[in-house]
């Protein structure tokens, strides 16, 4: 008898497979002593929709940015599909109150899809991409989370630029800078813990389905959402044949879909408040 990760290597382009048929192995966890505070203190009303989790899916490029271009594949257009895929198995799960930065080709600044997570008070935020290489020759799929120096960038312009007026609006700073370095320290703690945890539930689903290739950091724009457990994924690279071809295929897409929301399910009902421990 065929184990589920054999089945699902073996039949992922072929054969859809079935949310939550899966789980991931366990793992040591701690207590992260920090998230409920902050989640609790910056964002007492996101928990709204009748106790839902707000999902922010933000499908990459669009409009006169159309991304990555190679084998008869535009990034944006492969984004919006794969994100729209997500939006509906979400919705089909009754807990999750789901926005897209955008549900057409259209175009938006990286930081208006920033500020659209923040002022729907999003629970997790997920940007959606597709790799390329000059080349041709790499291929599979990474996870991307905020770095420490992107964090640091993050919070000297929460505290100190007025043009971000509309950030600070919406998560509750107030008029001491002193406190509202503390907050803002607490709240990007949050974007880089939470977002490293996600980060590895995801893993643990996406394996079974795709060639992943690692969990890094990066000093990604949209990423910076204060408080807000964000990741960037690189679903496959459009620039090599193999991965194109799987691009192409709606039951890939599918399957991919469905990975990304048995990890959310199992992050918000399984995991939440922890943080994986290095070995």
């Amino acid at each position: 008898k065929k184990t589920p990760q054999k089945l699902l290597k073996v039949s992922y382009i072929s054969k859809p497979i079935k949310p939550d048929s899966i789980r991931p192995k366990k793992v040591k966890l701690t207590q992260d002593p920090l998230f409920s505070l902050v989640v609790a203190n910056l964002f007492k009303d996101s928990r709204g929709f009748g106790g839902k989790k707000v999902i922010v899916i933000d499908p990459g490029h669009g409009g006169k940015d159309p991304g990555a271009i190679a084998n008869g594949l535009k990034e944006k257009n492969v984004a919006l599909k794969l994100a729209k895929l997500l939006k509906g198995y979400l919705e089909s799960d009754g807990r999750f109150k789901v926005y897209l930065t955008r549900s057409r080709d259209r175009y938006i600044s990286l930081y208006n899809r920033t500020v659209f997570a923040l002022k729907k008070k999003a629970d997790l935020f997920i940007s959606i991409h597709c790799n390329a290489d000059p080349k041709g020759k790499n291929h599979g799929t990474y996870i991307y989370t905020l770095s420490t120096r992107g964090a640091r960038l993050k919070l000297t312009r929460l505290v100190a630029e007025r043009e971000n007026r509309v950030v600070l609006r919406e998560v509750h700073f107030t008029r001491n800078w002193y406190v509202n370095r503390i907050i803002a320290e607490l709240a990007i703690n949050t974007t880089m813990t939470e977002g490293l945890n996600f980060a590895y539930v995801l893993k643990n689903k996406l394996k079974y389905i795709t060639d992943f290739k690692g969990i890094d950091s990066a000093n990604f724009a949209v990423l910076k959402t204060p408080g807000i457990p964000s990741v960037l994924i690189e679903t496959a690279y459009i620039t090599n044949k193999h991965d194109a071809r799987l691009l192409k295929n709606p039951v890939f897409l599918q399957n991919f879909a469905a990975s990304i929301y048995m990890a959310i399910v199992d992050y918000f009902y399984s995991y939440k408040n922890y943080v994986y421990r290095k070995k």
